[in-house]
């Protein structure tokens, strides 16, 4: 006899709600922790070495770190890495605190993995490629059930404090221009008081002009990084005096200056100089000033 409407319905009705739960849960496994999106602190997680070491995310607190996972068996993967070496020795090369973690899913030599994939040789593939980047081996699959990627490769940038800053799935090439440029962003500004300063001045002094000036002469001893450049006059109060748009002075290739819109009063200043490059490096020279009363 077939089913009645009403028994269909319950049946069905029952069937969502077991599905509901079955969901319920599996998204109640993961506890507290965050879906690993941009803005949320990067999931701890645990991998080991190509010499047996054990390492955690946790042990490079302070660097910014590109999170890469991926497996010898993926062709995209392989596409990506000399662009990442690249970039690898392009930061590790100016001693900016900065790596890659290379995390392997590969099963372990001679195994396949769930999906039927032949485990490599890690350290075989890193010398095939001449990989100077850190490359981790995660054979459990951890990584994948923590950080949750759609598939490999995928990537994460995680910034200094721990936080990820973005999640890049696929291939891409990570020396671009771009990708260079949201990388140098988390890196820490450098000082650069040794190589500007103020016009017949020495960083950070207290020069003392005779006279309220109308421009603000700055020299450089190196001319500055191709990109932006800027300057802002800050009174002992901390508040901003406006100033024109720097320029450079015609014939004097390493001096720059600004022009403010009204004469400074008696009182010491700060000079804040900040040139930013291209590829998004920036650095920073402070210099104080004293503006004297007229004699």
């Amino acid at each position: 006899m077939p089913a009645s409407p009403l028994f269909r319905l319950r049946t069905y009705t029952l069937a969502v709600a077991l599905v509901a739960v079955t969901a319920g849960v599996a998204w109640g496994t993961r506890g507290s922790r965050a879906f690993p999106v941009p803005g949320v602190p990067a999931p701890s997680f645990t991998a080991t070495t190509l010499t047996g070491d054990t390492v955690t995310l946790e042990d490079y607190r302070g660097q910014v770190v590109l999170v890469n996972i991926w497996a010898t068996w993926c062709a995209p993967c392989r596409e990506e890495m000399p662009s990442m070496q690249r970039l690898y020795e392009d930061f590790t090369s100016r001693d900016e605190p900065f790596t890659i973690l290379a995390v392997s899913v590969d099963a372990p030599p001679g195994q396949r993995d769930a999906g039927g994939n032949l485990g490599g040789d890690l350290k075989a593939f890193a010398d095939e490629l001449g990989l100077p980047v850190p490359i981790l081996h995660d054979a459990a699959g951890a990584i994948r059930r923590i950080c949750e990627p759609t598939g490999v490769p995928e990537s994460f940038v995680v910034d200094r404090e721990g936080i990820i800053r973005s999640r890049i799935a696929g291939a891409t090439e990570w020396d671009a221009p771009q990708r260079k440029a949201a990388i140098a962003a988390l890196l820490p500004e450098r000082a650069a008081s040794d190589s500007v300063h103020l016009l017949n001045s020495h960083p950070a002094s207290d020069e003392v002009l005779p006279v309220s000036p109308q421009s603000i002469p700055i020299r450089l001893s190196e001319v500055p990084m191709e990109g932006t450049t800027s300057i802002r006059v800050v009174d002992e109060r901390g508040h901003v005096i406006p100033t024109r748009p720097i320029v450079q002075v015609e014939g004097e290739p390493a001096v720059f200056e600004t022009e403010l819109n009204e004469p400074l009063p008696p009182a010491p200043y700060t000079v804040v100089w900040r040139a930013t490059g291209q590829d998004g490096r920036s650095v920073r020279a402070l210099f104080g000033f004293v503006i004297a009363p007229s004699p």
